[in-house]
């Protein structure tokens, strides 16, 4: 009777131990207190001085935070950067390239982009180019350091 009780004790362990809750654990990044704040005022990003812009850059460059968690908004939405509005102009891209005159159509809807037109080239550019930088300013290009 013992051997069939530590038997079915054994084989039970086994059983449970090898059951496990395989689902993915999604970490949340949690600001802290001393994370760069940085203020919104419009469609201008604001900083205290150019060492708390220069950290940010820093941090969006390292994948450290997002411009939703230095500003501690709800979403990459509330923020339109110049980086936005080129990744946007790239998903359309290829609906104006393709017909006659959108080209031109293009260059007037996204007129912050740097249009070379080199030779052959009739692409788009970032104007800026340090992409971390590209995703603090507005699209014209402007952030606002020390205001006051």
């Amino acid at each position: 009777m013992k051997t069939k009780f530590f038997t079915m004790l054994a084989l039970t362990c086994i059983l449970l131990s090898s059951c496990n809750n395989e689902l993915e654990e999604k970490q949340i990044a949690i600001p802290d207190e001393e994370q760069t704040i940085v203020a919104q005022s419009g469609s201008i990003l604001s900083f205290d001085n150019e060492t708390a812009f220069w950290e940010a850059v820093e941090k969006v460059r390292n994948n450290e935070t997002s411009v939703a968690l230095l500003t501690r908004s709800i979403s990459e939405d509330d923020f339109l950067s110049l980086y936005r509005e080129f990744d946007q102009a790239m998903e359309e891209a290829d609906n104006f390239y393709q017909r006659a005159g959108g080209y031109e159509e293009f260059k007037q809807k996204f007129p912050n982009l740097y249009y070379p037109q080199y030779n052959d080239d009739y692409s788009a550019y970032l104007p800026v180019s340090d992409e971390a930088i590209a995703k603090l300013v507005n699209p014209q290009g402007k952030v606002i350091i020390n205001k006051w």
